[in-house]
């Protein structure tokens, strides 16, 4: 509508520039026809004077020539500047048709280009709305097959899980069914099978229970020995702190030792159901010859299923009974800290303080169930295999020692001993060196050099005696 209006106003234009053209020209032509005429007219007098001239001449010939070279030369001048200005109207004129026409021309190319353009534009406006609209198009069209598309598959997949719900709703049923019927056989056998089975898991349930309460005891023993440890640590830094009561270690011991009995117990009346459930199985397996038999595959598998569970309480008992022993051995060594002096007035303090901390380990320590390795035991500074003379030991009788460990340490000293008290071997002793502030922890004292030498070769086989050297004391 833009373009159609601009189109029409120059159009208006342009017949209103064609119409002052118009209007000028035929002014110009008027302007020369008057001029014609005032020529015309001009001339037609000067006749009229020349005759009037004429009759006058004869009065006044002088006269009559002067006038008539007066009106001839004032004709010729009239004639001349009326030339001179059709001349110039002349050249004005085609100097304003030459610029009309320029102007016209320019004009038009101009509204050429304008219209050039303003269809150029209405072309591309056209083009670009076309593309948006297929573009538009399209995407309303995609957007639809897309939302379809999702529609089937949504629908598709509703029905699929339905379908599936349905067949697992159905599986559920049967699998249920079956397991019914196989877990609860009707045959004597198997019937007999069921009821061990739900004894059995009883027997779990006591077991588990027995084992927990063994772990309580384990994590309640681990907490003390903590304590224990920091309020040691504390004092050694000379902070004070207020000293935790002893538990009594008997009651604790008889307390460890009825789980352990009541935990043995079921666990060996679980050993013999499972037992007895396998002399079942194999009898119904005689009774119901039948490879694919559901019952007897369900009964084979719960079966292996309970073994493999009581080797694991079975384990699980025994690093329970493994973590009460170690405990124990740093229980001692952490309450020996804890009641020790802290210094000794002299030698004879510091040799009966010793003596009674070895008899209270002899009394206190006893056997464990898990034996140690060799690894487990600290021998301290390392001896050559030559014979060793020691002199002037107080407390001790001179002769010849076949010595484990050596230790400057008091704690590590009583970690070995309570280790080798632990592993069964309560005669263990030692001496301490003043010159070298070492103790010498021995297995046995001899006369002669005879005496310990074959004492040496023919050694109890025990992680203790892995590490044994000669001393001999010369007092």
């Amino acid at each position: 509508l833009a373009a159609e209006a601009e189109a029409k106003r120059i159009a208006e234009e342009q017949a209103r520039l064609a119409a002052e053209a118009e209007a000028k020209r035929i002014a110009d032509e008027q302007a020369r026809l008057a001029a014609e005429a005032e020529a015309k007219r001009i001339a037609d007098e000067q006749a009229r004077l020349a005759a009037e001239a004429e009759a006058k001449r004869i009065a006044d010939e002088q006269a009559r020539l002067a006038a008539e070279a007066e009106a001839k030369r004032i004709a010729e001048e009239e004639q001349a500047r009326l030339a001179a200005e059709a001349e110039a109207k002349r050249i004005a004129d085609e100097q304003a048709r030459l610029a009309a026409e320029a102007e016209a021309k320019r004009i038009a190319e101009e509204q050429a280009r304008l219209a050039a353009e303003a269809e150029a534009k209405r072309i591309a406006e056209e083009e670009q709305a076309r593309l948006a609209a297929e573009a538009e198009a399209k995407r309303i069209a995609e957007e639809q097959a897309r939302l379809a598309a999702e529609a089937e598959a949504k629908r598709i997949a509703e029905e699929q899980a339905r379908l599936a719900a349905e067949a697992e709703a159905k599986r559920i049923a049967e699998e249920q069914a079956r397991e019914r019927l196989v877990k609860n056989p009707t045959d004597p056998i198997g019937k007999s099978i069921g009821a061990l089975v739900k004894q059995t898991e009883a027997t779990n349930l006591e077991q588990n229970r027995l084992l927990k309460e063994l772990e309580d005891v384990v994590a309640g023993k681990e907490q003390d020995l903590k304590d224990l440890k920091e309020e040691n640590d504390l004092r050694e830094q000379n902070i004070f702190v207020e000293p935790k009561p002893f538990k009594s270690i008997t009651k604790e011991n008889e307390k460890i030792e009825l789980i352990k009995i009541d935990l043995d117990a079921v666990i060996l009346r679980n050993k013999k159901k499972i037992l007895d459930l396998e002399g079942l199985l194999e009898d119904r397996v005689k009774t119901v010859n039948d490879p694919n038999d559901a019952t007897n595959a369900y009964y084979r598998e719960l079966i292996s299923q309970l073994k493999a569970e009581q080797e694991a309480s079975i384990r699980r008992r025994e690093m329970l009974v493994s973590s009460l022993e170690q405990i124990k051995i740093a229980t001692g060594l952490e309450r020996k800290r804890r009641i020790k002096r802290a210094s000794y007035d002299n030698d004879e303090d510091r040799y009966t303080q010793d003596r009674e901390m070895l008899n209270s380990l002899r009394r206190t320590v006893s056997v464990g169930d898990t034996p140690y390795a060799v690894q487990d035991f600290d021998f301290g500074r390392k001896r050559s295999d030559n014979i060793e003379i020691l002199k002037d030991i107080g407390n001790v009788e001179s002769g010849y020692y076949l010595v484990m460990a050596v230790h400057s340490n008091v704690d590590k000293r009583d970690e070995f001993l309570i280790k080798v008290i632990s592993s069964g071997y309560k005669e263990v002793d030692f001496f301490y060196d003043v010159s070298t502030s070492e103790y010498y922890i021995y297995y046995k004292k001899f006369g002669t050099i005879n005496e310990a030498e074959s004492a040496l070769e023919t050694k109890v086989d025990k992680p203790y005696t892995q590490n044994l050297s000669l001393i001999k004391i010369e007092n």
